[in-house]
C-alpha cells in the first residue's frame, strides 16, 4: 500500500486595488499580492542544493524512501523545482551541487487492540445545555486499535556527514490511533490504513521541515512607465498581471525579455530582480537590484526595503532558495557513472531500527579533461549567479589542489 502527501502550493489570483502613483513615471502602480519564498526554517539547509535519499533495510524502509523522494522531488516554488535534484541511493560523483543525505530507517510497524473507556457527560433536563446540578456522567467502553511504526530520520552534509536540521519529533517512533465506542457508530481503521497514515505523517514533517515556507505579500511590482510604449507596454502589463496569479515563471520570463529591449530602465531592471527576489534567488536579486538603483527611473523608496532584504539573507549565506542548474552542468552530472545502493531486505524484527549507513561520494577524477570538465562546471554556476566569487575561488582552489 502506498498513499502520497499532496503538496500544492497555494496559487492566489490578485483582485488589483486603485493607488495613488508614487513615481511620476509610473501610471496607476496597483497593489495587489504575490507569494515570496523564504529558506526553511533551519538556514544551513538553505545552503544544499541537491538531496540524496537512502533506505534502511526492509520493505517499510524503502515505502517511506519511495514517499520522500517523489514529494522532495516534485517540491516547487513559482513553477520551479525547489532542489535541483534529488538522487535514491547514489553515490554521486560532481562537485556542481552542495548535496544533503537524507537517512530513513522504518519499521517494522506493530498494530495492536486494546479496550478502554471514556466518561460521557447527559444533561437530565432533556436539554443540550445545563448546569452541574442537571448533569449525570456515565462511562462507556471503548474498541482502540494503534500502529507504531519505528522511525529513525536524520539529515547530514554529503562531504562531511555533519548532521542537519535535527528531526527529534521523527527520532524512535510515529503512532496512529483509531478508536470507536459503544454509543458511536463505524468501525476501527485497519491497520494497514493506520500504517498508511503513519507514513504519511513522517514524510509530512519531514517536507515541512526541509522545504521551502511561504509569505504573502503586496505586489510592489511596478505594471506600467511612460518611456514604454507599444509592444513592450504591453508585455510589461502581462508580466504584472501573471505576477499577480503568482505565476512568476511566466513574469520572470518576461521581465528578461523587457529586459533586452530596455537594458537601462530602472522599472524592468527592479521588477526583474523583485521576480527573482520572490523565488528565493537572493544573490541574482541583489545584482538587479544594484543595477536598477543606479539606471534610470529607479524607485527608490521599494528598493529601500527589497535590498534590505536580499542582504540579509545573503550576509546568513543564503545564496538561492531555488537553484536553475545550468544545463551543461547538469548534462556532465547525469553523464558520470553512479553506484546503487539498493536496500536490502531482512526479516521482521522488533528491536530498535538500525540508521542507514551514509552515502558515499566518490572523489572524481584528477585527469586534464575530468578537472577541466569541473571547472568548467563550477563556472557555470558563478556566471549564473548560482555561487559567490569567493565559492567559485574555493572550489576552484580545492579542485587544482587535488591535481
Amino acid at each position: 500500500m502506498k498513499k502520497t502527501l499532496s503538496l500544492l502550493l497555494a496559487a492566489h489570483l490578485a483582485i488589483p486595488v486603485a493607488h495613488a502613483g508614487i513615481f511620476d513615471f509610473v501610471k496607476g502602480l496597483i497593489k495587489g499580492n504575490t507569494i515570496f519564498l523564504a529558506p526553511p526554517e533551519n538556514i544551513d539547509l538553505a545552503k544544499y542544493h541537491a538531496l540524496v535519499i537512502n533506505a534502511g533495510a526492509g520493505p517499510e524502509s524503502a515505502q517511506l524512501a519511495d514517499m520522500a523522494e517523489e514529494q522532495l522531488a516534485g517540491l516547487k516554488g513559482a513553477g520551479l523545482p525547489y532542489y535541483s535534484r534529488v538522487f535514491r541511493n547514489t553515490a554521486v560523483k560532481t562537485d556542481a551541487f552542495d548535496i544533503a543525505v537524507i537517512s530513513i530507517t522504518a519499521g517494522p510497524s506493530q498494530v495492536s487492540d486494546s479496550a478502554g473507556s471514556e466518561v460521557r457527560v447527559q444533561c437530565t433536563n432533556g436539554k443540550n445545555v445545563c448546569d452541574s446540578n442537571q448533569s449525570r456522567q456515565y462511562t462507556v467502553g471503548c474498541s482502540i486499535r494503534t500502529a507504531v511504526t519505528p522511525l529513525s530520520i536524520s539529515i547530514r552534509d554529503s562531504v562531511t556527514n555533519a548532521p542537519l536540521v535535527p528531526l527529534s519529533s521523527q527520532q524512535g517512533s510515529v503512532s496512529t490511533k483509531s478508536q470507536v465506542c459503544s454509543d458511536q457508530s463505524g468501525a476501527l481503521k485497519d491497520g494497514a490504513e493506520l500504517v498508511g497514515e503513519n507514513y504519511v505523517s513522517a514524510i509530512g514533517k519531514l517536507v515541512e521541515r526541509i522545504g521551502p515556507k511561504q509569505d504573502k505579500r503586496p505586489l510592489d511590482l511596478i505594471s506600467s512607465d511612460d518611456s514604454i510604449s507599444g509592444a513592450d507596454a504591453v508585455k510589461l502589463k502581462v508580466a504584472y498581471e501573471s505576477a499577480g496569479r503568482s505565476d512568476m515563471v511566466t513574469a520572470c520570463r518576461l521581465y528578461d525579455e523587457l529586459n533586452v529591449s530596455k537594458p537601462n530602465n530602472g522599472v524592468i531592471l527592479f521588477n526583474k530582480g523583485y521576480c527573482r527576489h520572490s523565488i528565493g534567488a537572493f544573490a541574482q536579486a541583489q545584482a538587479l537590484y544594484e543595477q536598477s538603483a543606479a539606471a534610470d527611473a529607479s524607485p527608490k523608496d521599494l528598493l529601500a526595503t527589497y535590498q534590505a532584504e536580499v542582504n540579509d539573507w545573503l550576509a546568513k549565506g543564503v545564496q538561492a532558495v531555488i537553484v536553475t542548474i545550468p544545463a551543461q552542468a547538469l548534462a556532465a552530472a547525469q553523464a558520470q557513472p553512479a553506484v546503487s545502493v539498493a536496500p536490502t531486505t531482512v526479516a521482521p524484527q522488533p528491536a530498535t531500527p538500525k540508521p542507514a549507513a551514509p552515502v558515499a561520494v566518490a572523489t572524481a577524477s584528477s585527469s586534464g579533461g575530468d578537472v577541466s570538465k569541473r571547472l568548467s562546471q563550477i563556472k557555470a554556476l558563478f556566471d549564473d549567479g548560482i555561487i559567490t566569487k569567493e565559492e567559485y575561488n574555493a572550489k576552484r582552489k580545492a579542485i587544482l589542489d587535488a591535481m
